[in-house]
């Protein structure tokens, strides 16, 4: 989701949707002429097509992204159902996530309005015109956003003294309207989402907290990490730590961090960087029994990516424990349903089309979608394989992970004996830090093993499928620097790597680029998703 612009090169005019096939380039007068076309029931060729397709079956027999026992009393409105697929087919929205925000209307529960609906409309979804679908939604819903309050942060200073030891005027000004952009972001969930959760897509947490922003209204978890580190440098502890809390009350919630606050999130996460932000936090305030609190809910959150996204693998006659992104969820995406199902069009084989979509869900737990990293050709989203792919990155996080928990329990100085030994590399283990240190080193080793590849001087992505790595140059090489998965005494190792990315001309501009790509003989950089 984070994307970053080159400094100093204008973003083009686009109205981008993360979740979305593609990016495409509109203008206000386009957007208006759908909407329009919508009213008037008019429908082109394309439009016919892909609500035929939305119509299909698409969840019997899958696994959707939430269900009555993640998601009671709303999974039938917001994660599957004829009126999410009515909704999609007659595209009510321009983006597919509106809908799927919208609480419904007081008094209303997800049944009593799928009951309606199907009374209402009991013919073929693509039978359906977009002002009778609108007039029922209309009538059912109130619109997105509304769960949402606007707040203040107490901790906000205009001038923070860090930002104001910036020697260089321009990136001064440039971190101090960053800062600027804080006081506009802060939001905190309506208590009536607390008292009615059956009524909203949107959890319930108890403090205010930092949005993205735009389409993205709600929390979002690798998005956290950086605002974290931004309110942290602007001094603000205090907006940091209330972001913190949120996410231990998520994990003691559903056992992970989801994508994001809303249930059809419940099948994916996003990079695992929960114990990076409590570390952050920890160093910048040393708030000692903050940090005794949430270790425990620290290792349950690494618990989740051990028990849920770990895969064995056997190279070279030597067994490996490494993690890939791989949701269960294969059915579209809610926030992106008509446009997984125009990506799948031409996909007719069942299982096939359940595969892309798990792909597809896959993609945006890794936080890279859609990065060509993960299509099989390099540039087609329709042969996306992520769950082929261990991914370098994820693995290098996991590894941080292991060694800041080591840390924790160092500082706080908990014991081993109060968590079962449920990994065979614990045994004899007495303390925790040196469990968690001891898996840390041994990761750290297997990881080596597993993803530097010495003639490219880096790390990279490892292809189940193929049982090759793929040395073209993504961002992602530079990812166990920043978590130090590997021999920070060998420093022939990490002036390889830096060799590498200068040959490469990663540093030729203001800012990284996150691929390069060969075309027509010569090297050119492209924004693949974000610098």
């Amino acid at each position: 989701m984070l994307r970053f612009q080159i400094l100093g090169s204008p973003l083009p005019e686009t109205v981008e949707n993360d979740n979305a096939s593609a990016v495409t380039t509109r203008s206000i007068d386009d957007t208006d002429a759908n909407r329009v076309g919508n009213e008037l029931n008019v429908q082109t060729a394309e439009d016919k097509e892909i609500a035929k397709l939305i119509e299909a079956d698409l969840f019997t027999g899958s696994i959707p992204v939430c269900d009555e026992n993640s998601a009671p009393g709303r999974s039938m409105v917001y994660c599957s159902g004829r009126l999410l697929q009515a909704v999609m087919a007659v595209k009510l929205h321009e983006d597919s996530k509106t809908f799927v925000d919208r609480p419904m209307k007081e008094n209303l529960t997800g049944q009593i309005v799928i009951d309606a609906f199907n009374t209402r409309f009991p013919q073929n979804i693509s039978q359906l015109n977009y002002s009778d679908v609108k007039a029922f939604v209309d009538e059912h819903f109130d619109l997105e956003g509304q769960e949402l309050d606007i707040c203040d942060l107490p901790d906000w200073n205009p001038s923070p003294t860090l930002l104001n030891l910036i020697n260089d005027s321009k990136y001064r000004e440039f971190a101090q309207d960053l800062n600027a952009i804080w006081i506009q972001l802060c939001r905190k969930v309506n208590p009536m989402v607390e008292h009615e959760p059956e009524r909203f897509s949107l959890f319930y947490v108890p403090y205010p907290f930092v949005i993205p922003g735009g389409r993205f209204r709600e929390f979002y978890y690798w998005d956290a990490y950086w605002i974290i580190k931004g309110l942290l440098a602007s001094n603000m502890t205090a907006t940091a730590k209330n972001m913190v809390l949120n996410f231990a009350y998520i994990v003691e919630q559903h056992g992970f961090i989801p994508n994001g606050g809303r249930i059809y999130y419940l099948k994916r996460s996003q990079p695992p960087l929960f114990a990076p932000m409590v570390y952050e936090y920890y160093e910048a305030t040393h708030d000692i029994e903050t940090l005794r609190k949430l270790a425990p809910t620290i290792e349950k959150e690494i618990n989740f990516w051990m028990q849920n996204r770990s895969v064995s693998i056997t190279v070279d006659n030597q067994n490996y424990t490494m993690y890939q992104y791989r949701t269960l969820a294969n059915t579209p995406r809610p926030e992106s349903f008509r446009e997984d199902v125009t990506t799948a069009r031409n996909v007719n084989n069942i299982t096939e089309k359940r595969k892309l979509f798990q792909n597809l869900g896959s993609a945006a737990e890794s936080g890279w979608d859609f990065s060509s990293r993960w299509f099989a050709d390099g540039k087609t989203l329709s042969t996306i394989q992520i769950t082929d792919i261990l991914p370098v990155d994820l693995n290098a996080f996991i590894c941080y992970n292991m060694r800041i928990l080591s840390f924790i329990y160092g500082e706080t100085g908990q014991t081993f004996s109060s968590f079962k030994k449920n990994r065979a590399i614990f045994s004899g283990d007495t303390i925790k830090r040196d469990a968690w240190y001891n898996s840390f080193r041994k990761f750290q080793d297997d990881f080596q093993k597993m993803f530097y590849v010495a003639n490219s001087s880096g790390w990279f992505d490892y292809n189940l499928k193929s049982r090759s790595h793929n040395v073209d140059f993504y961002l992602s090489t530079a990812v166990p620097l920043f978590t130090q998965c590997y021999d920070v005494l060998n420093t022939g190792m990490t002036e390889g790597v830096y060799n590498m990315m200068q040959r490469n001309g990663v540093f030729n501009f203001a800012g990284l680029p996150t691929r390069f790509v060969e075309y027509l003989g010569s090297m050119n950089s492209f924004l693949d998703d974000f610098t």
